[in-house]
């Protein structure tokens, strides 16, 4: 299979056309908004095991983080370590993901 590179604006973007709650949600993941506004969501992580949720995403920054075990990324990585564990380099089953789900074009095909 032929590797493709997707633009750095596929990433950067994802952020502008879906919201964390609905990628949390396509996952299977249980989550709840915090107290400090709508686009903060929060959940027990899904990397370690944990009694009370310390896991956020940030819609602002399309990204997340752990303040229990340190783990952080984009929306694109968190989305590809969930689908394929620590297989999570495949770009383009993620990608495929994302088509299925949420209707966003293939890089390649844009």
């Amino acid at each position: 299979m032929k590797t493709r590179n997707i633009p750095r604006s596929y990433y950067e973007n994802l952020g502008g056309e879906i919201r964390w709650d609905q990628v949390l949600h396509k996952l299977g993941i249980k989550f709840k908004r915090t107290k400090r506004g709508y686009s903060i969501w929060q959940a027990k992580c899904i990397f370690h095991q944990e009694n009370s949720p310390s896991l956020v995403f940030i819609q602002r920054t399309q990204s997340f983080h752990c303040f229990g075990c340190g783990r952080s990324g984009d929306m694109f990585m968190f989305i590809s370590y969930v689908l394929l564990g620590d297989k999570f380099r495949n770009k383009q089953k993620t990608c495929r993901w994302l088509k299925k789900c949420f209707n966003i074009p293939l890089p390649w095909s844009r």
